[in-house]
């Protein structure tokens, strides 16, 4: 029998089908890591991610593969496979500059790193780590010089985290949010006016969180048919298409209302992009697009006053004594703390820019890693007016660093201006006081994403917030 010859359209599908697989199962792996897995079923689970990871790239820089994404014209393709076809073409070229022990190296690299964060976390002490650190940096520099950016070792970082993302873009959104974040900050602290915030601290008990956090997915219209939400030691959500959406609530003990409050909206977000995107890759949908809906629900609807009375009834029984006007006001406090994960949306530009400019020095070889600690601390102060106490509190506190994975501090602040665009979008159309008019155009809005990014928005969102507040 003559062998089946197959057109460059059945190709890609085929090439396609076969991406999918291998995303799907790595993704199914990674959520029974966190949630399922048993301890002593780490390591296999460990070598099979590894495996799938290597035959990705393997089919990827092969020449069957080169031939299709060269030679097919994406225009013969059905629309819904376009996103795909683009995103693969550009993995396959970039796979190409890369050698495979390039790729292997870095992978049991990050593994073994990850857990020396871990131990450094333990013992409050980033010179545990360190000299893993050092090799995956070096690692990184390898990638840039591969990548084809010059000496633009930060750049090449930034394109892989995001499509088209550059360090002059990051560098113009900071320096306008400064302009605007500076006064701001010295109007909070000079200020007569400081709101009620002991509620953020009420512990809510695991099983109050659950059921809080089950309601609130129902009031933003997530589809429990095609998703599942569990308790989980760290928050964690994976995607596998929009039919099958798995969400983690970090559950394990009693927990501040401010932080269920943020972990369980911004899981809400992310449902809701989950659910509606139409992507057959979960990998191809840009880094700061699902996050920006995170942070739209986590960030700003949470914290609006329209949002906080149709939602007071599902909240925690320790919170009914407050007022809207108290929890909104609560809400939206600034906290001066050293750790970005529990900073005011006030706070989170200057918070980000630390990492940002220490991540783009450490690329460009302007600081050694010996001196981290003591310049983190030095960012802190100038920026925050805080001292830093000890690693944790500075250096250690950035978990992207345990696999040296720069650009989440620029993608974050995109998010960011993604997120106050988005939330100024829903509240000047249509029915702003309702939450389900606002879940139903942000779903229409995710079929038609934004082209361009910029402060404005989350400039006068933070001045009309905070000056009304204090």
């Amino acid at each position: 029998m003559p062998p089946v010859t197959r057109s460059l359209e059945q190709e890609f599908e085929f090439v396609l089908q076969r991406f999918i697989a291998n995303e799907h199962s790595l993704a199914l792996l990674r959520w029974d890591s966190y949630m399922y897995g048993s301890t002593k079923g780490a390591q296999m689970r460990a070598h099979l991610m590894g495996t799938l990871a290597e035959d990705t790239y393997r089919h990827l820089t092969s020449e069957s593969v080169k031939q299709v994404v060269e030679q097919l014209d994406p225009n013969d393709l059905p629309t819904g496979m376009l996103s795909s076809f683009t995103y693969i073409q550009k993995q396959a070229r970039r796979l190409e500059k890369i050698p495979y022990e390039w790729y292997t190296k870095y992978e049991k690299h990050a593994a073994k790193a990850m857990q020396m964060w871990t131990e450094a976390r333990k013992a409050n002490d980033f010179s545990v780590f360190r000299p893993f650190f050092d090799r995956l940096v070096a690692l990184q520099m390898d990638y840039a010089d591969y990548a084809g950016f010059g000496d633009d070792r930060y750049g090449a970082i930034l394109d892989l985290r995001e499509d088209g993302l550059t360090s002059e873009q990051v560098d113009a959104w900071f320096q306008q949010l400064q302009e605007v974040v500076l006064p701001l900050l010295s109007h909070v602290k000079q200020s007569n006016k400081q709101p009620k915030t002991g509620f953020l601290f009420e512990e809510i008990e695991i099983e109050e969180q659950m059921d809080v956090a089950k309601s609130l997915f129902e009031l933003t219209n997530f589809d429990f048919e095609s998703g599942r939400i569990d308790s989980s030691i760290h928050p964690y959500f994976v995607s596998l298409s929009p039919e099958d959406v798995r969400v983690g609530i970090s559950a394990p003990s009693a927990k501040e209302f401010k932080k269920m409050m943020k972990e369980t909206l911004y899981s809400c977000g992310q449902s809701l992009f989950a659910q509606t995107s139409n992507h057959l890759l979960q990998a191809e949908v840009p880094a700061s697009m699902q996050q920006a809906y995170g942070l739209l629900f986590s960030s700003f609807i949470s914290k609006s006053k329209s949002f906080l009375l149709q939602c007071k009834e599902q909240l925690p029984d320790a919170i009914h004594r407050y007022s809207i006007d108290e929890l909104h006001a609560g809400m939206n406090a600034v906290d001066f703390t050293i750790v970005k994960n529990d900073s005011s949306e006030l706070m989170a530009p200057l918070h980000l820019q630390i990492g940002y400019e220490l991540e783009k020095a450490i690329m460009n070889g302007e600081i050694a890693t010996r001196d981290l600690p003591h310049v983190w601390a030095d960012k802190a102060g100038d920026y925050l007016s805080l001292a830093t106490p000890h690693d944790l509190g500075g250096i250690l506190q950035e978990y992207h660093f345990a696999t040296a994975d720069f650009g989440s501090q620029a993608v974050e602040l995109k998010s960011y201006l993604q997120a106050a665009t988005l939330y100024q979008t829903v509240q000047k159309e249509g029915d702003t006081d309702s939450l389900s008019a606002k879940v139903d155009r942000l779903r229409q809005l995710i079929a038609t994403p934004q082209k361009k990014t910029s402060t404005k928005d989350f400039s006068d969102w933070l001045s009309l917030t905070y000056t009304s507040i204090y």
